[in-house]
């Protein structure tokens, strides 16, 4: 396996390795007996974060032990590394999804470690779950350490712009329509853009996996989706203030947001609880979870983000009369300034003219 980084510490008198989530090396010297994650003190740190699936080994006082984890592009070398068992990523976690936390440490190693036993820990590429995972990433300025350690973990680079293409330089390893056959083939694809009007489609379908780097959650769903179908992002307004604006477009994928209990009602309700669905938390928006409703496991509790495509049986998109549409949501008692937003986030429609348009058929003055 090829070394993609190496952490050396020592251990610590206050160090109690209970930690049941997390597992952390601290450049830090010192640690109060509040720290239980912490297994490394006077760490050395890499300089630069890893992608991917990896092993992590273990090395002190004779003892070893190794484990699986996914590499966290996103972190940012400093004074600590966090390796946690969810998903979350932060500037801290240098890898998420690990088998192992503190507590799963034996007992006489944490001993040995208590005693200030040095310890190294050294990370490996690693084999990936079946299937391909395609990454996109927002070319911006910044993204160049996520970049290279993306590009390193892939099988293919490919620009999907100009942008990208500027981003990436002599990354780039390939172009757009060899994506499909890596990702078939239970590779790792990194497409890098901007503007994201690529053409994607058979990357995305053909990808077990989808990660979506550097946009916020409302944009990350639909980069994620496989569909070209334009989306009606209607993340501020409520399921009833939203379902007659959904029910007059079926042919359009609908964002929006709501708690993990309300969705399967939300989107019979819009009935949308049969399309496909693209779902991320809003503070973790990177690795959408992608599916039918019935095929997908949800969170109990939370705040989602959901993109939920058009229904295949509405054919060509309608075109609509924007006069009665406005006028029939505000005869359901829709606030105008939620019409306004929700017309807004129609294909042509800015949010200046918007709200000159609901203003001018609602008799308000103002929104």
């Amino acid at each position: 396996m090829t070394v993609l980084a190496r952490f050396a510490a020592r251990g610590h008198p206050r160090l109690r390795a209970t930690h049941g989530k997390t597992l952390e090396l601290t450049a830090e010297a010192e640690i109060t007996e509040r720290a239980t994650c912490v297994v490394g003190v006077a760490a050395e740190l890499p300089d630069q974060a890893v992608a991917g699936p990896v092993r992590l080994t273990l090395s002190a006082a004779g003892h070893t032990l190794s484990w699986l984890a996914t590499g966290n592009s996103g972190w940012q070398p400093g004074r600590t590394a966090v390796i946690r068992r969810s998903g979350r990523r932060l500037a801290d976690t240098f890898a998420t999804d690990a088998e192992l936390a503190a507590d799963g440490l034996p007992r006489e190693l944490v001993r040995e470690l208590a005693a200030g036993a040095a310890v190294t820990v050294t990370v490996e590429r690693a084999a990936g779950p079946a299937g391909g995972t395609l990454v996109r990433l927002q070319a911006q300025p910044g993204a160049g350490a996520r970049l290279r350690a993306e590009a390193a973990a892939a099988d293919l680079v490919v620009a999907e712009d100009a942008p990208g293409r500027a981003l990436a330089g002599d990354l780039v390893t390939g172009r757009p329509p060899e994506a499909a056959a890596v990702l078939a083939g239970g590779g790792r694809v990194l497409a890098v853009g901007a503007t994201g009007e690529a053409d994607l489609s058979g990357p995305l379908a053909a990808a077990a996996r989808v990660e979506v780097l550097g946009l916020p959650a409302e944009a990350a769903v639909s980069a994620a989706a496989a569909d070209r179908q334009p989306a009606l992002v209607a993340t501020r307004l409520t399921a009833r203030e939203l379902a007659p604006l959904a029910g007059g477009q079926p042919g359009l994928a609908v964002v929006l947001r709501c708690p993990a209990a309300e969705l399967p009602k939300v989107l019979a309700t819009l009935g949308r609880d049969r399309t496909e669905l693209v779902v991320v938390t809003p503070d973790d928006p990177e690795r959408p979870v992608r599916g039918r409703l019935s095929e997908i496991g949800l969170p109990d509790r939370g705040e989602l983000v959901c993109r939920a495509a058009g229904r295949p049986d509405a054919g060509q998109q309608a075109a609509i009369d924007p006069v009665a549409l406005v006028r029939e949501l505000l005869a359901q008692a829709v606030t105008p300034r939620s019409v306004a937003l929700a017309v807004a986030a129609l294909p042509g429609w800015s949010r200046r003219t918007a709200y000159a348009f609901v203003l001018s058929l609602s008799g308000e003055t103002q929104l």
